[in-house]
C-alpha cells in the first residue's frame, strides 16, 4: 500500500471534477451531461467508485471517480478518461462557473472489525487502518464505520 509519510497510507486515488451551478435549470443540464459519462468512467481500469456531490447552499457540483492506487498512473496517462470532453461540455452550460479539477488520495482511516469466530462471537473493537488485522493475521477484514 502506498505511503505518503509514516502512518499516512492509501489504497485509492480520486479525480474530482467540480463546478458551480447557478440555478436548477443549470444543475439539470450539468447532470444530463455528467450522466452521459457514467458508463465510460465505470469501465476505467481499477474503478472503485463514482460519487456525485451536490450542495444546494453553496451551489457546488462534484463528480469524483476513484480508482485503485495501482491503476491511477494509467488513468492519469489517459488524460483521466473523458475529462477534457466533459469539462468542455459543462463549461458551455449557461450558468456554470469555476470549473476545476483536483486529484487526491482516499482511504477510510477508521474501520470496525467484522464479528470474529471467537467463542462469544463478539468483536466490536475499533482499530486504525491499516493495522486492523484479524486474529488469524490475514489482512484487514473490516467494514467502514
Amino acid at each position: 500500500m502506498p505511503e505518503i509519510t509514516e502512518g499516512v497510507v492509501f489504497d485509492t486515488v480520486a479525480r474530482e471534477w467540480r463546478l458551480k451551478w447557478s440555478d436548477k435549470e443549470c444543475l439539470a443540464a450539468v447532470q444530463k451531461v455528467a450522466a452521459e459519462y457514467f458508463e465510460t468512467l465505470k469501465a476505467t481500469k481499477g474503478f472503485k467508485s463514482l460519487d456525485r456531490i451536490v450542495c444546494g447552499g453553496c451551489l457546488d457540483y462534484k463528480l469524483i471517480t476513484a480508482v485503485g492506487a495501482d491503476d491511477f498512473g494509467a488513468f492519469e496517462a489517459s488524460g483521466f478518461g473523458p475529462e477534457a470532453e466533459y469539462l468542455g461540455r459543462v463549461k458551455a452550460v449557461p450558468g456554470v462557473t469555476m470549473v476545476e479539477t483536483q486529484t487526491y488520495t482516499l482511504t477510510s482511516p477508521l474501520r470496525r472489525r467484522r464479528p470474529s469466530s471467537s467463542k462469544d462471537g463478539v468483536d466490536s473493537e475499533l482499530a486504525l487502518f491499516p493495522d486492523d488485522e484479524r486474529e488469524d493475521g490475514v489482512g484487514p477484514e473490516a467494514e467502514v464505520v
